[in-house]
């Protein structure tokens, strides 16, 4: 029995696309597994990058977005957390827009488990 092993994952292409990401994105936590999952699936890097004018066509311009990988026993889950200076029935409101006008059409596209939300100012 043959066993074939599984080509390296090019991380050198998941650490350009995590630096790209910087101008919009403040990644968070361990920035390795950001990497691997951006060097294992590229859709994801290019969903990202679109969804930054959609959310700042709902959130505003001074929105800050943050960008999270976490890990679960079978799973990473890319998560996207916007800030603005938007009280919490705003920024629902934007997150709901956000949604019908660009993600629902474009969640299949995503080839991990991706999220956006959003964070109030207290």
């Amino acid at each position: 029995m043959v066993h074939l092993q599984e080509p390296p994952i090019h991380q050198s292409a998941g650490k350009t696309r995590l630096e790209s990401l910087r101008q919009f994105y403040t990644p968070v936590g361990a920035d390795q597994q950001l990497i691997n999952r951006l060097a294992e699936a590229p859709a994801l890097y290019h969903l990202l990058t679109e969804a930054v004018d959609h959310i700042h066509a709902e959130f505003g311009d001074a929105a800050t977005l943050q960008l999270k990988a976490l890990e679960s026993d079978d799973d990473v889950l890319i998560k996207v957390v916007i800030h603005s200076a938007f009280g919490m029935e705003e920024a629902e409101e934007a997150l709901g827009r956000f949604d019908e006008t660009w993600w629902l059409d474009n969640c299949a596209r995503s080839p991990s488990a991706l999220v956006f939300d959003y964070a109030v100012r207290c």
